[in-house]
């Protein structure tokens, strides 16, 4: 629970992360309806579970690069 404490840094970090999202993801779909593409809130979509998949991969991989893994295998 201490991911989602108001006055944690984390929140900060969560709230600019996907503040980000949605402006990629607008600027996608902007981009899409400008050029007429019949799928363009599927880009929009796309996109946003693109950066949340990188994001996710940044912080689990890069960024706990020097400390112990957090999962055990089965």
């Amino acid at each position: 629970m201490a991911l989602l404490a108001t006055n944690s840094a984390n929140t900060g970090r969560l709230v600019v992360l996907v503040a980000i999202q949605a402006v990629v993801a607008l600027a996608v779909f902007v981009h899409a309806t400008r050029n007429g593409n019949r799928h363009a809130l599927l880009w929009g979509l796309a996109s946003l579970v693109f950066i949340a998949a990188a994001v996710i991969y940044i912080s689990r991989v890069w960024w706990n690069r020097g400390g112990k893994r957090h999962f055990t295998p089965r």
